[in-house]
């Protein structure tokens, strides 16, 4: 009996705490080419932006966010294997994700 009175008490914790609690946050591992130049952009504010793509025959696009402990040296092209997890409720001028850097897996000067 002390033991399903124990139990339950842990359940109804971890109930309380809601399900995607439990299992957040989640993270999706990217493989990204990254171009050799930044450029401006603007996004809450004026900034100067990376240039990526996921696939090698994939159009290149502006990317916002910054990518912690990745430090970019211009003039280099780069494909990195990163680590992307979701923000929960994100202020309004914020990116609903945060990245990280796993690897870089090739530098070339560009």
């Amino acid at each position: 009996m002390r033991h399903f009175l124990v139990f339950t008490a842990v359940a109804a914790t971890l109930l309380s705490a809601g399900c995607n609690d439990l299992f957040e946050p989640r993270e999706t591992v990217l493989t990204l080419d990254v171009a050799s130049a930044r450029v401006p952009c603007q996004g809450a504010f004026p900034q100067e932006c990376f240039i990526i793509r996921q696939l090698p025959d994939t159009n290149w696009t502006g990317f916002y966010d910054s990518i912690d402990g990745f430090d970019y040296e211009p003039g280099f092209e780069y494909t990195i294997r990163v680590a992307r997890r979701a923000v929960r409720n994100p202020p309004a001028d914020a990116s609903s994700f945060v990245y990280r850097l796993l690897s870089i897996l090739r530098k070339v000067p560009g």
